[in-house]
């Protein structure tokens, strides 16, 4: 799903797309994904639970069109819900490609027709966070502060995230443990 969701995002990027202007969007996977993440096509279009959204390329490529990001976030309850996404899921088609770096990356792409008939077409031959199409540092900070506030207090989160980043200068890690330790914010459901 991810080289899908970031092709869509940088098919767009910077063009100030309206989520009302879009058409369609195409997006071109190996067969195997087919039946993973795009089939039943009603399904996939809304999901029910968390889990389903979790292998819906259709609610994924919609989320990253009209939020800019996909994370965990994206999949809470309330998130796969929202009928703004829900709306533009179900515009979202599929078609089956060959790709030379399948199988072993895991490769995708995508068009986004607008109902004025402009198009713009993205392809990844690699998923990002490969070593082909790595992550940069800031993004991978990013991604972490994201996910840590959903269940760390901010200062924990912060703490924690100094300590990773200063692996490479400690001679001992123990200390790492009490960061692990951190409080959380309170009880929020599973992802």
């Amino acid at each position: 799903m991810h080289a899908p969701i970031d092709a869509a995002a940088r098919a767009v990027a910077g063009r100030g797309i309206d989520s009302g202007d879009i058409a369609q969007v195409v997006v071109r996977v190996p067969e195997p994904a087919v039946s993973l993440v795009l089939e039943p096509a009603a399904v996939k279009a809304r999901p029910r639970t968390p889990y389903d959204a979790k292998f819906s390329l259709p609610y994924g490529v919609a989320a990253m069109l009209l939020r800019g990001r996909v994370d965990l976030a994206s999949y809470r309850p309330e998130a796969i819900a929202e009928e703004r996404v829900l709306s533009l899921a179900r515009k979202v088609r599929y078609e089956v490609a060959s790709f030379p770096t399948f199988p072993r990356a895991f490769p995708g792409a995508a068009r986004v027709v607008l109902k004025n008939g402009d198009a713009f077409e993205s392809e990844l031959l690699h998923q990002r966070g490969s070593p082909e199409n790595p992550l940069t540092e800031a993004e991978v900070c990013d991604k972490f502060r994201r996910n840590a506030r959903l269940t760390l207090a901010d200062d924990d989160a912060r703490l924690l995230e100094e300590a990773i980043l200063a692996l490479d200068l400690r001679s001992d890690v123990r200390d790492l443990v009490s960061a692990g330790r951190c409080r959380t914010r309170s009880a929020q459901p599973s992802l």
